[in-house]
């Protein structure tokens, strides 16, 4: 995919999220640029048929409210296998992507989050919480449990429990704990 793509693409993508016709964003830029661009300059910029400069970007960034590497990278993370930046030339998109990323220090330990690496990550927390959720719910059931198979509101410190529990499990009765 060559860039010029990548970028379009990303930028309708935050455009549309935002609400933005291609007339509001090209009015918007001339905040940022001192020129407005026009309805048809955005639609080619969306569909790759125009360059970016560096301004370009960063006007972008502010008035989309997003990043220029959300405006670099790919959203889909291995979609494509490499990154034509012209005339035939081509980076693979792990290195394209890792690039992008650096924050400039030498052994690159430093990196930045993106916006689909948060979703993610909070994805995953909300995940994790519904299994917790569920563990907490299972031991509060196996309490109820022990606690109506000997008689007492509070199994854990009742030592009948221990006991109750160790001649079901077989064992010899008594409390280790």
């Amino acid at each position: 995919m060559k860039i010029e793509h990548l970028i379009g693409r990303n930028v309708r993508r935050i455009r549309e999220a935002r609400g933005l016709s291609q007339a509001d964003l090209g009015r918007a830029v001339e905040d940022q640029l001192g020129h407005a661009w026009s309805r048809q300059a955005v639609s080619a910029a969306e569909k790759g048929r125009r360059s970016f400069a560096a301004s370009d970007l960063l006007a972008l960034s502010r008035v989309l409210e997003s990043t220029i590497p959300d405006l670099l990278l790919p959203v889909e993370r291995w979609a494509e296998s490499a990154i034509e930046l012209g005339d035939g030339v081509h980076v693979a998109v792990a290195e394209y992507r890792d690039r992008v990323l650096r924050h400039g220090d030498e052994r690159g330990a430093s990196r930045a989050v993106t916006r689909a690496d948060v979703r993610e990550l909070a994805t995953t927390v909300v995940r994790l919480k519904q299994q917790l959720d569920a563990v907490h719910a299972t031991a509060a059931g196996l309490e109820a449990d022990v606690s109506a198979a000997v008689g007492t509101a509070d199994p854990v410190s009742d030592p009948r429990a221990h006991d109750h529990a160790d001649r079901l499990e077989g064992g010899a009765g008594g409390s280790d704990i």
